[in-house]
């Protein structure tokens, strides 16, 4: 009784093998007549060993994200150092860096932000992106920072402050009378 099992068992082993090379055997015919597209490098393309440069700059971004949000400032200003050259940068990792800046590096606060949005040929200084910062800014108890970035905002990349940043620079007073 047991040997009549195994050889049932070794049977429908084999009869899975077949179909399984049956069917590899059909893929592999319908991709060579350009039925079905080849599959990309890798068994799976999400199980790929190769990074490509996209989703290495994505997780990069993560990090800094994430070491932020632990409070790692000087890892956020490392990964800051690293992908600022690369592009440009999302508003929540941007605004992660400045605060990174305006906690460690106060001194290079104004440099770095003007110079990583300049270099995005003013796609990225725009009001709303120079306010966030400010808001960022002003959160670490930074205003004189936030005054100059402002400044410096408006001296290097034209970016002219609205009512938005005379609130978070002033209060809402400054603002209501600025408007």
């Amino acid at each position: 009784l047991v040997e009549d099992h195994d050889e049932d068992f070794f049977g429908a082993f084999l009869h899975e093998l077949m179909w399984f090379a049956l069917g590899f055997l059909a893929l592999r015919l319908l991709t060579f007549f350009d039925v079905v597209p080849p599959m990309p490098a890798g068994l799976i393309p999400s199980i790929s060993l190769h990074r490509d440069a996209a989703s290495e700059r994505k997780a990069a971004i993560k990090s800094l994200c994430a070491a932020a949000t632990a409070g790692h400032w000087h890892w956020v200003l490392e990964l800051w150092n690293a992908e600022k050259a690369r592009g440009t940068l999302p508003l929540d990792a941007l605004s992660d860096a400045a605060q990174a800046l305006a906690t460690v590096a106060p001194g290079r606060l104004c440099a770095d932000l003007a110079a990583h949005l300049a270099s995005q040929n003013g796609a990225a200084a725009q009001v709303h992106v120079v306010n966030q910062l400010v808001e960022v800014v002003v959160g670490c108890g930074r205003a004189d920072l936030a005054s100059e970035l402002v400044d410096v905002m408006r001296a290097r990349l034209g970016v002219v402050p609205d009512a938005r940043t005379h609130e978070l620079l002033f209060g809402p007073a400054s603002a209501a009378a600025g408007a």
